[in-house]
């Protein structure tokens, strides 16, 4: 009986060490597993067909590819706000309108009209509330010029700036940039004209979000290692 409660005393001392070792291995371990990549390349973001990038290698160009007409962009847009409210300084956000019809076009005209009239913070929001909210029809030059009308600006001023040279050039511009991504829907978001994600990629506008935010960061110490 002596013998049997020693060896289940050394029984007990050997589970008692093999519990301590797990614990102390595991709690070790645990700081290893925070800095494993959240975000692989090819499931969250994947690469775009072209790298291009043309600012400052101190700052990092944010690109999202949206469009008035598209729900999805209308989703977007809540999230998408408060992360341009505590983005770094360092990120240069712009909003890039695509379009692939007449449609989609007209509202990217109607962007850059806001653009260069000054007025782009107050007629964004009023261009996805008339289309998702008041379910309004602007597939028209007419109906789309009314909504600026209502904002203040004058129908010559909107007439003579819809066609003028500078939105014919970002127009342009846009399209171009759409076509060298290679891209193929909306919204979505290139980061340092290297990355593109969107929300199909990530599960959901809240991880996008986190996405791009990796992303920026990932561009951001490439370039400073570049340039040490």
């Amino acid at each position: 009986m002596k013998l049997l409660s020693i060896k289940k005393s050394r029984l007990t001392a050997c589970l008692m060490c093999c519990i301590l070792f797990v614990s102390v291995v595991g709690c070790q371990a645990e700081p290893e597993s925070e800095s494993k990549v959240k975000y692989k390349e090819g499931i969250h973001y994947k690469k775009v067909a072209t790298a291009h990038y043309n600012n400052k290698a101190t700052m990092v160009e944010v690109l999202e590819f949206f469009s008035y007409g598209c729900p999805h962009c209308f989703n977007l847009e809540p999230a998408l706000k408060k992360w341009k409210s505590r983005k770094p300084g360092y990120v240069d956000f712009q909003r890039v309108p695509a379009f692939w019809n007449p449609y989609f076009q007209l509202l990217a005209e109607a962007y850059y009209t806001a653009q260069v009239l000054k007025i782009e913070d107050k007629m964004h929001d009023r261009l996805f509330n008339a289309i998702h909210r008041q379910r309004l029809n602007l597939r028209s030059k007419v109906a789309v010029k009314g909504l600026f009308l209502e904002a203040g600006v004058s129908e010559a001023d909107f007439d003579k700036t819809i066609k003028s040279f500078a939105v014919k050039q970002k127009i342009k511009m846009a399209d171009n940039l759409f076509k060298r991504y290679k891209l193929n829907h909306v919204p979505m978001i290139v980061v340092g004209g290297t990355y593109v994600t969107d929300v199909s990629m990530t599960g959901g506008k809240e991880n996008v979000i986190k996405v791009v935010d990796f992303l920026v960061k990932k561009v951001r110490e490439k370039r400073t290692a570049a340039v040490h």
